[in-house]
């Protein structure tokens, strides 16, 4: 009887310590993968707003661009007006 009372708790102490190893792991685990999201939502950040610097800087060229075209719009379009006097 004592036997099976030993071996009984033998086993209770082999399963307990695989229960902490098991939860020391997932705690780690877990801890690894906030970890992991936090880095990736901040890279995702930083990429939204290296693309929302590109858009508006495409923007401020394109805009730059278009006044440029206006003012020098009058020698890209032939006159007709000598013709047509």
């Amino acid at each position: 009887m004592v036997t099976i009372i030993d071996h009984l708790q033998m086993s209770k102490d082999k399963w307990l310590t695989m229960y902490d190893r098991s939860f020391l792991l997932m705690r780690k685990l877990i801890t690894q993968l906030f970890e992991t999201l936090a880095a990736c939502s901040e890279g995702i950040m930083r990429f939204s707003e290296c693309l929302e610097y590109l858009f508006m800087s495409s923007k401020y060229h394109l805009d730059d661009l278009l006044k440029k075209i206006e003012k020098i719009e009058i020698y890209l379009h032939p006159t007709f007006e000598d013709n047509v006097k």
